[in-house]
């Protein structure tokens, strides 16, 4: 959740002012195990038809301004770090036909390498963990490496930070249909943050259990409220006794 959602993050505060579509384009580069499947991604020679283009090469063609994430890249066929290499290098691509995609003002991520097993990632601090370094340095050659800007490093969450992501996605729920059509504004306790805090995070997952735990405790509840109670233009959202609680505040 949290590599991800920094992509997000990045991709609007860079491109979403303006663009009518999802500024980030993930690709998930565990279905890139085999050198053939390169030509999925920089495009290949059908044999009747001409030259099907790529899907990074198709999309940066139509949306040069937007957030590329290459999830997992550790688990791609090492053929695909060639391409990278050209790409990283001048930020220009070239398909089979010749044509050039131009990534200059584009932002490229990779995610998930030097992981050690067992250890949970998210957010903690901004250290830069030497063994992961060790670790990426082992799968790239050193010229690829030396054309990465630089590393960051996950770290284990803590408290804090899990009720901050808590919060921020409760307050998601107020993009909800049922809710931004009635115009109601959603209050959450520090109580009810932190219950979905302790709920939904797992020192193995991390916080990825947040969103389902909302969907479990909150959203059922501001459903039966939305269909059985009256107008109001603020709902508090608590935890009671008996689990989550909502009235018109």
């Amino acid at each position: 959740m949290g590599k991800t959602a920094a992509a997000k993050a990045l991709a609007e505060y860079f491109f979403a002012n303006g663009q009518t579509h999802d500024p980030l384009l993930r690709i998930d580069m565990s279905e890139f195990q085999h050198p053939a499947h390169i030509g999925r991604l920089i495009g290949y020679d059908n044999g009747r038809d001409g030259t099907t283009p790529g899907k990074l090469i198709q999309h940066v063609r139509t949306k040069p301004f937007s957030v590329i994430l290459l999830d997992e890249i550790e688990k791609a066929h090492h053929s695909l770090f060639d391409a990278l290499l050209a790409l990283l290098d001048n930020g220009l691509l070239t398909d089979r036909l010749g044509r050039t995609a131009d990534f200059r003002n584009t932002i490229i991520m990779t995610t998930n390498l030097g992981v050690s097993s067992g250890t949970p990632i998210g957010f903690a601090d901004n250290r830069t963990d030497q063994t992961s370094i060790g670790d990426i340095k082992g799968l790239f050659r050193p010229e690829l490496f030396n054309r990465i800007d630089r590393v960051l490093t996950f770290n284990s969450v803590d408290r804090r930070p899990i009720e901050q992501i808590a919060e921020r996605e409760l307050g998601l729920l107020q993009q909800r249909p049922g809710i931004a059509q009635r115009r109601i504004a959603l209050r959450f306790s520090p109580g009810l943050v932190e219950e979905v805090a302790r709920a939904g995070f797992s020192p193995k997952y991390g916080a990825r259990p947040l969103q389902r735990a909302i969907e479990r405790l909150v959203v059922p509840v501001l459903t039966e409220w939305l269909f059985g109670d009256g107008p109001a233009d603020v709902l508090w959202v608590d935890r009671g006794k008996s689990g989550v609680e909502v009235r018109a505040a």
